[in-house]
């Protein structure tokens, strides 16, 4: 008998909920068991090639569609010079997964995308409700962010090509945060300047109502930023983030073009002759974005 009331849609979604979590969960334990029946064997595997299996450990970590745990083997290997036992995951470690980290660079993306939004912390905290974390999660992760040259980044050596154009969106708001430095706790707003960098839309992703960035990568800095930022303003934090970034990431040559949007501010016009006197032999462009152009 299908029991079908006022509560059929939230129960379904309940039930997807589960169903991909356990899609998840059994797709990473086979990848363990890829991993330990040829990493003697596979070439792409030879980092794990002197280490022998020491036991199965689960692990626990926030992704975009919720919490997940999952089993995995925990390897050893002794180190001749020591004599004692050196651990690794190899999954944790193709996965990109630092050994403290309970939270996925997935969710940490997500949740600082929302800065340029203007959103409120309940506000992330009501839309990523199926997450199931708390605030003082959110407001770390945006406290943190300062600290951060980039907050997310694809887990590969290997540069970004460029096709022919690299975008750089700059703009800045206000953050209200808690001043837990003072006697008495104090909401506060802070300037925060953000950049995010790509080539463009994905075509083979994009459709006409929900285009889909590609190579999407960005820097945000919270501190050394005055109360109002001037043309001349010295962002030398900001601006060597970005350059860092750039340079590390993306495969720039002369050929390469570059194009900032903004807001028309001032101080994001300096930023573009940075940009320029960095990479004197390419063109940059700057130009109003489509959402203050249209606004």
């Amino acid at each position: 008998m299908i029991n079908i009331d006022n509560n059929f849609f939230n129960n379904f979604n309940n039930l997807l909920y589960i169903q991909n979590i356990e899609i998840i969960q059994q797709n990473l334990e086979d990848c363990d068991e890829w991993i330990f029946k040829n990493y003697k064997i596979d070439e792409t595997l030879k980092e794990f090639k002197d280490y022998n299996v020491k036991e199965i450990k689960p692990r626990t970590l926030t992704i975009l569609n919720g919490k997940i745990t999952f089993k995995r083997r925990k390897y050893y290997k002794i180190n001749p010079e020591t004599g004692k036992e050196e651990y690794i995951f190899p999954l944790d470690k193709l996965l990109g997964i630092e050994k403290w980290q309970r939270i996925d660079n997935s969710v940490k993306e997500k949740i600082l995308s929302f800065i340029g939004k203007k959103k409120t912390y309940q506000d992330i905290l009501d839309t990523m409700e199926h997450i199931k974390i708390c605030i003082k999660t959110i407001s770390n992760i945006m406290k943190n962010a300062k600290t951060d040259k980039e907050y997310y980044l694809n887990k590969t050596d290997k540069k970004i090509k460029i096709p022919h154009t690299l975008y750089i969106q700059i703009d800045g708001t206000y953050l209200k945060m808690w001043n837990e430095k003072k006697k008495r706790k104090k909401k506060i707003k802070k300037h925060s300047i953000f950049s995010t960098v790509h080539t463009g839309f994905d075509k083979a992703k994009s459709t006409k109502k929900r285009p889909v960035i590609q190579d999407k990568l960005g820097v945000i800095e919270l501190d050394n930023i005055p109360e109002y930022i001037k043309k001349n303003s010295k962002l030398t934090n900001f601006v060597n983030k970005l350059l860092t970034l750039i340079t590390s990431y993306y495969d720039v040559n002369d050929n390469i073009e570059f194009m900032v949007l903004g807001d028309g501010a001032p101080w994001i016009k300096n930023i573009v002759k940075f940009i320029q006197e960095y990479f004197p032999k390419n063109k940059v462009h700057y130009t109003i974005d489509k959402f203050h152009l249209t606004s």
